[in-house]
């Protein structure tokens, strides 16, 4: 195994150096940028209440707010092409670049088995996608921590959703097992990197569909200090609980809306309640994702592991 990965290393240096290089880079920015934030330490009440920014408590609260724009806001958007980015690069050349340069017929040739010679490169280039994506992506966690201070990141997954924290490396598995794929079937790089990228594409569009798929039913909710809510229309309620909208309200009430009395007979039979999704109950948001990106990946791997066996080595 140790000479396995020291060939596997050295016969895909570019592109482990590259993604490496990368991910490195972009950590380092997100821990730079994270700390030039907390420099500023404005509290939350001057970030909330835009009318006493002006005030000695709030210095410095519109400086951090526009590194926050734009500075935190480039990361994160780096931290969506990273691992698509960082799958392509290692994934496409581990197979096409042997059969591309004929030198697979010897590989295959000194293997006893296609199979395993193919798994325990995979096996190695896989784990280190796995750390390198790691990296940055808990940095990413550390720069939205200081983004957005009042909200528990533990639960409130669908801020910056996917380019923080596990989803990142599940994403750059997955792309890199399609690319893997698309490789051997292909047998060239260059048309192997075309149109894997268009598959990581497809994958990234299917995957937002799925992300708004089989919500929990919104419901009312008493807003806490750091929690996260996906928030829906308010809703009045009057006395039994019933709920109405703020349009129904106009249409039966007694007054026109605007009228003194409108607001008096709304205060007098109605409360307004807020309506949305708590953030704990969205964590399986990103639990299926991380699930269906697993088996996305095993089971690609699994075809390529097929494939390999038939492959002509040219």
């Amino acid at each position: 195994m140790p000479t396995t990965a020291i060939l596997t290393f050295r016969n895909h240096r570019f592109a482990v150096v590259a993604v490496g290089v990368g991910c490195l880079l972009l950590a380092l920015a997100a821990v730079g940028v994270a700390l030039w934030l907390g420099s500023f330490n404005v509290p939350q009440e001057c970030l909330d209440n835009p009318e006493i920014r002006g005030t000695l408590p709030c210095l410095g609260t519109d400086d951090a707010l526009a590194i926050n724009e734009e500075w935190a806001g480039k990361v994160m958007a780096a931290m969506a092409v990273l691992p698509f980015v960082s799958g392509l690069l290692l994934g496409v050349p581990l197979v096409g670049t042997e059969i591309e340069t004929g030198t697979a017929t010897i590989a295959w040739s000194l293997s006893s088995s296609r199979r395993r010679w193919l798994l325990a490169r995979v096996g190695v280039l896989g784990v280190t996608l796995a750390v390198l994506l790691a990296v940055p992506a808990i940095a990413a966690n550390a720069l939205e921590a200081e983004r957005l201070p009042r909200f528990d990141l533990a639960t409130a997954v669908i801020l910056d959703f996917g380019l923080r924290g596990p989803l990142v490396v599940a994403r750059g598995l997955a792309m890199f097992s399609i690319s893997l794929l698309i490789g051997l079937a292909m047998g060239r790089v260059l048309p192997g990197l075309i149109v894997a990228g268009v598959a990581g594409l497809v994958l990234y569009y299917i995957v937002s569909l799925a992300q708004g798929v089989g919500w929990p039913a919104p419901e009312p909710f008493d807003a806490r200090p750091g929690a996260y809510f996906m928030e829906y229309p308010h809703e009045w309620v009057d006395h039994e609980g019933t709920a109405f909208s703020f349009q129904e309200l106009v249409a039966r009430a007694p007054a026109p809306l605007g009228d003194p009395a409108f607001d008096t007979w709304l205060a007098d039979n109605y409360r307004e309640v807020a309506v949305g999704i708590a953030g704990e109950r969205l964590a399986i948001v990103e639990q299926r994702e991380l699930g269906g990106l697993a088996v996305l990946t095993l089971a690609l791997v699994g075809t390529s592991a097929w494939l390999i066996e038939r492959r002509r080595p040219y």
